[in-house]
């Protein structure tokens, strides 16, 4: 059997892995634990050995069951990496970074698809949430101080837009450091950002991917902020 290089798991189940990651961690276990009938076929499939079978399938069997909360968008982590954080205490900075590569993976893929989007739909996704629209606002009390209730940690990165878009870009930099296969790249003066998975820069693909559309039906002045587009473009990067 071949085993799985990837542990799969719905965003919601992440939430609030700022506060307890050890505890999400191994809910995401044994999550994948329960899509198995036997020790053996887990333990091979998953590269784990159980300290506790009937525990962890016992609790992914109820994770597994509360249907209306964890089911559909999921975050795919590496076996290796999944292992790297459970088994060593990180730091905070690390535990984001850890949030924001899964992000930007159910953003755009891990085969080298391209996506444009903003610091805040990221959060969104780092959070455990599908779109910012779904993020719970915080609440106001009486003495004064803002409750945030699920997942307080990461909404200190997530106060407004600006504070978004600073931590996103600083993210998104160290990723780049950390991870070979993950490029980023920015258009001054424009919203959003271009990034892959793949083994070509975001911003040759961002030209071919401009150049192809050139021959799409639309309107004049579509067409010619393209093509003004493509040109600052190449200029800049001599092409």
């Amino acid at each position: 059997m071949r085993k799985n290089y990837y542990y799969i798991a719905p965003i919601e189940l992440w939430r609030g892995f700022m506060e307890e990651p050890d505890k999400i961690l191994n809910d995401v276990l044994a999550f994948e634990t329960a899509a198995y009938s036997t020790k053996e076929q887990a333990e091979e499939a998953l590269g784990v050995s159980y300290g506790s079978w009937e525990e962890t399938k016992k609790r992914g069997v109820e994770l597994r069951g509360k249907k209306s909360k964890y089911c559909g968008l999921c975050f795919d982590i590496p076996r290796k990496l999944f292992w790297d954080y459970l088994k060593d205490t990180k730091t905070e900075w690390d535990n984001l970074l850890l949030l924001a590569l899964l992000a930007h993976k159910t953003i755009g893929g891990r085969h080298g698809d391209i996506r444009s989007t903003n610091s805040e739909f990221m959060f969104a996704r780092m959070a455990g949430y599908r779109k910012p629209a779904f993020l719970p606002k915080p609440q106001m009390l009486k003495s004064g101080e803002v409750k945030y209730g699920e997942g307080a940690k990461l909404h200190r990165y997530m106060k407004d837009k600006r504070t978004m878009s600073r931590y996103g870009a600083m993210l998104r930099l160290d990723l780049m450091n950390r991870f070979n296969n993950f490029h980023c790249y920015s258009q001054k003066g424009k919203r959003g950002y271009v990034f892959t998975f793949g083994s070509e820069h975001p911003r040759e693909t961002y030209i071919k991917m401009m150049i192809a559309t050139m021959g799409a039906r639309g309107n004049a002045a579509k067409r010619k902020a393209l093509k003004e587009t493509i040109k600052a473009i190449q200029h800049k990067v001599g092409v």
